[in-house]
């Protein structure tokens, strides 16, 4: 059971929900289950080849992980813009 005296004592251990983060999770959780879903039912689509003679499966799969980096990237942008500490 916890101290109702000392729940307040050490704020900055509060976990800090950002919408920010929530909203960016929700975009790449989206992209990865089309991913899934395009691998899973269509994978004569996926095998064929796409973008510099790769097939579409492993360009997409390249492009998951750059969207990855690049959504780290606006995350970090977006809290210090906001001077918000992001954790």
């Amino acid at each position: 059971m916890k101290n109702p005296e000392n729940s307040n004592a050490h704020p900055e251990n509060e976990p800090n929900i950002n919408p920010v983060g929530l909203l960016f999770f929700l975009i790449y959780v989206g992209l990865y289950s089309l991913f899934i879903v395009l691998n899973s039912f269509f994978p004569t689509t996926m095998g064929s080849p796409y973008f510099f003679g790769l097939n579409l499966s492993v360009s997409f799969g390249f492009a998951l992980i750059c969207g990855a980096v690049v959504l780290a990237f606006l995350y970090t942008f977006v809290l210090r813009s906001k001077g918000s500490k992001g954790t």
